[in-house]
């Protein structure tokens, strides 16, 4: 009997996580600047690309998570970026298990940083220009 119980239990466990992931995904995002990197900073950028990305804040800001997520990499969506291709050094509270993650803002250019607390997208840096960007570009 107590195994049983302990399946139900377990079941019940998975299905509130599966929930709280749905209820996720259906945030919309709040962006945060505490960990950027200084040299990756939006003061940094052109004026048209500032007035770029705050559109693009603003863009954001309409959808749900779950909407960036299912966008095209280029598009509004989201592309995963891989800890070792970053050009920067990360604060030393994000493991290595952090999924980095990049939003375009300007064309190809792109915003830097993780997800946590659900909705919360932390911004670590802000490409500069293509060519002085967060990143080593794959392709």
């Amino acid at each position: 009997m107590s195994k049983r119980f302990k399946k139900r239990s377990e079941t019940v466990k998975i299905q509130k996580e599966a929930g709280n992931l749905k209820s996720v995904l259906r945030e919309y995002p709040v962006f945060c600047f505490r960990y950027i990197d200084k040299k990756l900073h939006p003061s940094n950028i052109s004026p048209e690309n500032q007035k770029a990305l705050l559109d693009k804040f603003y863009e954001l800001c309409q959808l749900e998570w779950i909407q960036i997520m299912s966008s095209s990499r280029h598009g509004l969506g989201t592309e995963k970026i891989e800890q070792k291709d970053l050009k920067f050094t990360l604060p030393r509270h994000v493991a290595e298990d952090v999924t980095i993650i990049a939003l375009r803002y300007s064309g190809k250019m792109a915003m830097v940083g993780y997800r946590s607390e659900g909705n919360v997208f932390h911004i670590l840096g802000v490409d500069i220009s293509f060519n002085d960007s967060c990143y080593n570009h794959s392709g």
